[in-house]
């Protein structure tokens, strides 16, 4: 199989990412699945929806458990379920991050980390465009 993934964000991001990632590799990642939080949910009823989700996915090959942003209450949640499954977790959700952990699904829990991180922090640049005929205040 693979490593099972679960994204667990503030509402309205991991599930439209896991989306559009699948519509850019018209494929679904595998063996993945999102959890979101409302900002008003009850963190013990996600944390058991969580377990819920984790019960659908193939473990064997190892967990990753990537969150929005480290602090926020789905960062808890998902600190929360690392500690008890053993898995490492991720922050810093993006699209770049997606797309290469659909690229590398057969990859080892190891490699697959790796390719994550470097996926992640590559998707994100500056660009600086100055135009000359826009006065700047």
């Amino acid at each position: 199989m693979s490593v099972a993934i679960l994204l667990v964000s503030h509402q309205h991001i991991a599930a439209p990412l896991l989306n559009l990632c699948g519509t850019l590799h018209a494929d679904t990642i595998q063996n993945c699945a999102a959890i979101e939080v409302p900002l008003d949910a009850s963190v013990d009823e996600k944390l058991a929806s969580a377990k819920t989700r984790l019960g659908d996915l193939q473990l064997q090959d190892g967990l990753i458990i990537i969150t929005d942003m480290y602090g926020g209450t789905p960062s808890n949640i998902a600190q929360n379920l690392a500690r008890q499954y053993h898995a490492p977790l991720l922050s810093g959700l993006n699209l770049p991050m997606l797309m290469r952990i659909n690229n590398y699904r057969d990859a080892a829990l190891p490699d697959l980390l790796d390719k994550a991180m470097s996926g992640g922090q590559q998707g994100i640049s500056l660009h600086v465009y100055e135009d000359k005929n826009v006065t700047q205040p």
